[in-house]
C-alpha cells in the first residue's frame, strides 16, 4: 500500500516538488482540526494534491464538511470506496484513513501545511509552464524575434495571471450595457437591498445593508450605539429571515443583551429593571406584553460571540466559520460589530491607529471579495463629540468627531453621527421630534429622494443646515420622527422662520 501511494500518478520528473508526506499531513489536519476548514477552503483545492488517492480523499472530506456531516473514519472510508476508482483495488482504504486519524497536528500547523502544499503546486505549474515555453522556442525557430518574445510572454503570463487574479485589468465598460439591461429585465428582489425600520432613512439614503456595505455609527459612550445596532439589525434579521451574528468587544454579556432585546420587543413598555429582577410578573400588562413576544423571538436567529482579545485576522476567520457552519455557504447573513476599538499592540512601528486602519481595510476586502455580507459597526466618537453642557452652536456635528483612523470613514459605505439633542434643541422643536439626531457624514449611495441628502435645508432667512434624521429612543426601542426638511415644514406655520434670523441660535 505504501509503495503505491508513493508512486506519482502522472509522469513528472520533479520529485523535489512533490511531497506525499505533506499531503497526508494536510488530510490529517482536516480530520483532526475541522475548525480550519472554512479558512483553508478559500484557497485549497483538489488540484493541490499530486497523488490521485489524496485528491479523492480530500474531495470526500470537503463534501462532508459542506453538508455539515460528521466525519467518521469508517463512513469516510466507505464513501471513498463507493467511488469505485481502480487504484483502490490494491489499497486497504479503511486502514489508510484510520492511520490519518492517528496523526497529532495542531490547528496552526494544519493551516501552514495547506499553504506549503499550495506553494508546491504553484512551483510545479511554473516548471510546467517553463517547459511549454522551451518547447515553443525549439519548434518555432522560423518566427522573428518579436513574435517569439510575444508568444513566450503570453504562455508564461497566462499561467501567472491566475495567481494574481485580484490584479486583473479589465475594461468594465465592455459589459455595462449587458449588465444594466439585465437588471432592467430582471429587477432584484428587496432581499438584495434589505431596508431597515426607519422609512426616512430608506427614502433619502437607501438601504444601509446591501451586501459588502459597511455602515459605521459613531456616538459617545452611553448614546445608544449598541441599542440602535441591535434594533436595526434584529428588525432586518426578522423581516428577511436571515441570521444575525453579534460580535461584542467585551462590553456587554449575553444576559444584558437578552434583557435589552425583550425591552425592545415590547416597544420599550416593559422596563429593564422589571425584567432584570423578575418584577414584570407582578404587573398584569407587562406579563401579557412579555409573553406575547415569545413566538416572534423564537423565529429570529440571533448569534452572540465575545471577540475581546481577538486579532483582526481571527475575527475574519470567525465570521468565515459562521458562514460555513451556521449560516450556510453562500447564504446571506448580518454582522453587527459592537464596537470598533483599538487592537492591542506593543510595537512602536504598529501604533493603534495603523492597526485599526489595516483591520477595517481587511474587513472591507473580505466582504467585497469573499463573503458578500453587510457589516454594521459602531465607534466611540472622540471628545469633540461630547454634548454635555453645550449649546447647539458649540457642537461639532462633522466627521472630525470620528477618531482612531481616517480609514474607518474611507472604507465605510455610510457613516452616521448619532448624538443626544441638547435641551435647547428639544425646546425649540416643541418636544415633537425625538431626542436623537442621526447625521450622515459619509454616504456612497443614496435613495429615491437623494436630493434631500445633498441640498442644505433653510432653517431661517439666509441660514441653512445639513439635513439630518430625527429619532426617538425609549428603553431600547426607536421611532422615526422624520428629517429636518419635514420638521421645518411642520413648524413654519407656528414659527415664522423668515423673521427669526436675528436669534443668536437657529430655532431648529
Amino acid at each position: 500500500m505504501e509503495d503505491l501511494l508513493n508512486t506519482p500518478t502522472k509522469k513528472l520528473n520533479l520529485n523535489n516538488l512533490v511531497s506525499l508526506n505533506l499531503e497526508r499531513h494536510v488530510l490529517s489536519a482536516l480530520l483532526k482540526q475541522p475548525q480550519i476548514f472554512p479558512e483553508i477552503d478559500t484557497f485549497l483545492t483538489d488540484a493541490d494534491f499530486y497523488n490521485k488517492v489524496h485528491q479523492t480523499v480530500f474531495c470526500v472530506i470537503r463534501n462532508s464538511y459542506l453538508k455539515n456531516e460528521k466525519l467518521d473514519k469508517v463512513l469516510l472510508a466507505q464513501k471513498v470506496k463507493n467511488l469505485n476508482i481502480n487504484f483502490f483495488e490494491e489499497v486497504d482504504i479503511f486502514d489508510y484513513i484510520e492511520n490519518l486519524f492517528f496523526s497529532n497536528i495542531n490547528e496552526k500547523a494544519g493551516v501552514e501545511s495547506c499553504k506549503e502544499l499550495i506553494k508546491l503546486r504553484i512551483r510545479r505549474e511554473i516548471c510546467e509552464t517553463a517547459d511549454r515555453v522551451k518547447e515553443f522556442v525549439v519548434k518555432n525557430g522560423e518566427q522573428n524575434i518579436e513574435n517569439l518574445i510575444c508568444s513566450c510572454d503570453k504562455i508564461y503570463n497566462e499561467r501567472l495571471n491566475k495567481y494574481y487574479s485580484s490584479e486583473k485589468i479589465e475594461n468594465i465598460f465592455d459589459s455595462v450595457e449587458f449588465i444594466i439591461e439585465k437588471i432592467g429585465n430582471n429587477p432584484p428582489n428587496e432581499k438584495q437591498f434589505m431596508f431597515g425600520p426607519f422609512s426616512t432613512i430608506n427614502r433619502i439614503y437607501g438601504s444601509l445593508h446591501k451586501p459588502s456595505n459597511i455602515t459605521i455609527v459613531g456616538a459617545r459612550s452611553g448614546t445608544f450605539k449598541t441599542s440602535i445596532g441591535v434594533f436595526v439589525n434584529t428588525f432586518i434579521a426578522e423581516k428577511y429571515n436571515i441570521p444575525l451574528f453579534h460580535l461584542d468587544a467585551g462590553e456587554m454579556n449575553k444576559l444584558e443583551l437578552q434583557i435589552r432585546a425583550v425591552c425592545m420587543f415590547t416597544n420599550g413598555q416593559v422596563p429593564y429593571w422589571a425584567l432584570e429582577n423578575g418584577q414584570w410578573r407582578n404587573n398584569e400588562k407587562w406579563t401579557e406584553l412579555v409573553r406575547d413576544i415569545w413566538p416572534k423571538v423564537k423565529k429570529i436567529k440571533f448569534y452572540y460571540h465575545d471577540i475581546s482579545g481577538l486579532k483582526p485576522i481571527e475575527i475574519i476567520s470567525l465570521i468565515r466559520r459562521f458562514s460555513y457552519n451556521i449560516a450556510g455557504r453562500d447564504n446571506l447573513f448580518l454582522v453587527h460589530y459592537d464596537y470598533l476599538k483599538p487592537f492591542d499592540t506593543s510595537s512602536y512601528n504598529h501604533p493603534e491607529w495603523k492597526e485599526m486602519g489595516h483591520a477595517i481595510q481587511d474587513f472591507k476586502a473580505f466582504i467585497n471579495n469573499e463573503i458578500k455580507i453587510p457589516i454594521w459597526a459602531s465607534l466611540q466618537l472622540n471628545r469633540l463629540g461630547v454634548t454635555t453642557n453645550k449649546t447647539s452652536s458649540q457642537l461639532t456635528d462633522s466627521e472630525e468627531t470620528f477618531g482612531i483612523s481616517d480609514r474607518i470613514l474611507q472604507q465605510s459605505t455610510h457613516s452616521i453621527l448619532l448624538r443626544n439633542k441638547v435641551n435647547e434643541e428639544i425646546a425649540d422643536e416643541q418636544n415633537k421630534y425625538g431626542n436623537l439626531k442621526a447625521i450622515f457624514v459619509k454616504n456612497r449611495h443614496l435613495g429615491r429622494d437623494y436630493m434631500d441628502a445633498i441640498n442644505p435645508v433653510q432653517v431661517s432667512k439666509g441660514k441653512f443646515k445639513k439635513n439630518y434624521i430625527n429619532l426617538l429612543s425609549t428603553s431600547f426601542y426607536f421611532e422615526d420622527k422624520g428629517d429636518l426638511n419635514q420638521m421645518v415644514e411642520e413648524l413654519k406655520d407656528k414659527v415664522d422662520i423668515e423673521e427669526n434670523d436675528n436669534k443668536e441660535d437657529d430655532i431648529l
